[in-house]
């Protein structure tokens, strides 16, 4: 079977078939694989990578670039934790051919919301398989755990250090007693925007959920999950 994902880079996206990681090829297009599928029954499924999948996601607790993007969350918030991720899930029944294909697209989905983008993974066409079913996947649950937890402890670590800072000046003598506590009480609340954010932070798919995009569905459906 020919599987294929246009505008993808090998680097940023994770296949797998019935559980079992594949190794795409890159071209200028997208991404591709030849995979030799026995008769019956098989999963597919693609997923955009992420950085939370590496063992490194906690080293942004401790990055102070990261802490410093975070002040841009104060005033404005994300379209959603999994804005840069995406996936998708196809079950399907294979003859065991190689005249078999499966094309996707990867887009990116902007002007939607104030917030920002999104990205989606979508089926372009298919050909020689059967009983061929879609299901958009979520994110994982760790990857989502990770993301919170890094934002979270960042400013958190942040907020030690500065406050530190602080009372080492106030007794020292450098700042006298107001302008600590006025210097404490901004930071407190410089902080606590961006956990306060993160913690009630929604996915993409709840988000647009009342926007115009989603205006004409049925009133009684529920948001996705």
């Amino acid at each position: 079977m020919f599987f294929s994902c246009l505008n993808a880079k090998k680097k940023d996206f994770i296949l797998e078939i019935d559980g079992e990681q594949i190794v795409c090829e890159e071209n200028p297009s997208g991404i591709f694989a030849n995979i030799q599928l026995k008769k019956g029954n098989h999963l597919l499924h693609l997923r955009k990578r992420t950085y939370y999948d590496t063992p490194l996601w906690y080293l942004n607790i401790i990055n102070p670039l990261y802490i410093i993007w975070q002040l841009k969350f104060i005033f404005a918030g994300k379209l959603g934790y999994d804005e840069n991720f995406s996936a998708i899930t196809i079950a399907f029944e294979s003859s065991g051919k190689q005249a078999e294909r499966i094309e996707l697209v990867s887009k990116k989905i902007s002007n939607v919301h104030p917030d920002g983008m999104y990205y989606t993974l979508n089926c372009e066409q298919y050909s020689g398989v059967k009983k061929v079913v879609f299901s958009k996947s979520s994110m994982e649950k760790a990857s989502i755990m990770r993301y919170k937890l890094t934002r979270i402890l960042s400013v958190l670590l942040y907020l030690i250090i500065s406050s530190a800072i602080c009372l080492l000046n106030f007794i020292k003598g450098t700042i006298n007693g107001t302008e600590a506590l006025i210097f404490c009480l901004v930071d407190v609340w410089i902080c606590s925007t961006p956990i306060a954010r993160t913690v009630f932070e929604k996915s993409v798919a709840e988000n647009l959920w009342d926007t115009k995009v989603h205006r004409g569905r049925l009133a009684s459906r529920k948001p996705p999950e």
